[in-house]
């Protein structure tokens, strides 16, 4: 059975990003356990997205599969491994919804003086 485009629709997408994340891939971790800021991660950097692609051959993707998913990542910002998870597993992630003030503040006059010819323009 072929895996298919790996993204957010293919029912093995979780396994998939566990397995990115961890040490079988970027291996994020705390190098002070308990300490966030200290998290820590493997990626080269570069666009040729090596653990995920080691990681689909694993999970069985045939070579159409992991280019196809890889044009995906890339298109979703996924440029390189951890890119992967920062940005196209972020667009499942519901975002904070801006809140609107019920009475905004106006806001002041914005003033543009041209200093040659003392022209006042008000934005």
């Amino acid at each position: 059975m072929s895996l298919g485009l790996m993204n957010h629709e293919n029912p093995r997408w979780q396994e998939f990003r566990d397995r990115l994340q961890g040490p079988e891939g970027c291996n994020f971790h705390e190098e002070t356990p308990g300490d966030r800021q200290t998290l820590t991660w493997h990626c080269l950097g570069t666009r040729d997205k090596t653990h995920a692609i080691a990681i689909l051959t694993a999970m069985g993707a045939t070579v159409a599969e992991i280019v196809a998913s890889c044009e995906y990542f890339t298109a979703h910002g996924g440029f390189c491994d951890c890119e992967i998870l920062f940005n196209v597993d972020a667009d499942r992630r519901p975002r904070p919804r801006r809140r609107t003030r019920k009475n905004p503040r106006p806001r002041p006059a914005r003033i543009i003086t041209n200093m040659e010819t003392g022209e006042v323009t008000e934005l």
